[in-house]
């Protein structure tokens, strides 16, 4: 089978499955989950203009916006996940896992802000790392499950493809920020240990979400470029940060 062949049966997409639980509605929940959709892009433009008005290396961290807004972003998608798996009745099992990703990030935001943060000295490993570190497991099982799922049989150059590309990224990733990471990192084993978990664990979502692009022939839809892609940037400005 050609390459474009494989594209036309084989692409992430093909069997997409349909939202009707979704159009089946009342038109107030409709209006609902767009107004929290809406809700939840709003917020996100307000921080991060805010990041770009108001530099925290100046002013220290702005209760309301790096506690209260932050926080509330997370809990809203946690939220908008969690409506996804109780309204939809395709691939719940992978948008289960993936909500559970987004409420264990969400938790450790906020325990973390409320309680951790104001600790001395601060724990490492503390409860906020074991749930910040559980969003990754969770989150590559949701990915690997929709990808079965929407594949629509094996071809080999699309997995290749997709391969190499995730492959590549990590490289590049690892090759720009691990030697700046592991110039940062420092005290007992456990610190170090925990501190190394999150970029090792970006570059493993980094691998998975390009590779996922690289799967839909590099044409990924709507649902795929926002999914994979928002978690390319996760794992970009996790490691970053």
């Amino acid at each position: 089978m050609n390459r474009s062949a494989a594209l036309q049966t084989g692409r992430l997409g093909e069997r997409a499955p349909t939202l009707g639980g979704l159009r089946r509605l009342p038109s107030s929940w409709l209006a609902a989950i767009r107004a929290l959709k809406g809700l939840v892009l709003a917020a996100v433009a307000a921080y991060a203009i805010s990041t770009v008005l108001v530099s925290r290396a100046e002013s220290g961290p702005v209760p309301v916006l790096d506690t209260g807004l932050y926080d509330a972003i997370s809990v809203l998608v946690a939220v908008l996940i969690v409506a996804r798996v109780t309204l939809v009745r395709e691939e719940r099992l992978a948008w289960i896992l993936l909500g559970l990703a987004v409420v264990s990030s969400a938790a450790a935001d906020v325990t973390w802000d409320l309680v951790i943060r104001h600790l001395d000295p601060e724990p490492v490993p503390s409860v906020a790392d074991l749930l910040w570190l559980s969003f990754y497991p969770l989150a590559y099982a949701s990915l690997i499950l929709l990808v079965r799922r929407r594949m629509g049989g094996f071809q080999r150059s699309l997995w290749l493809d997709g391969i190499i590309g995730g492959l590549g990224a990590a490289a590049l990733a690892a090759a720009v920020a691990f030697g700046a990471v592991l110039d940062a990192t420092e005290g007992d084993p456990i610190t170090i240990a925990v501190n190394l978990a999150y970029p090792t664990a970006d570059l493993l979502l980094l691998v998975i979400s390009v590779g996922t692009l690289a799967l839909t022939g590099w044409r990924p839809g709507r649902m795929w470029s926002l999914l994979a892609g928002g978690l390319v940037v996760w794992a970009v400005a996790d490691t970053w940060y």
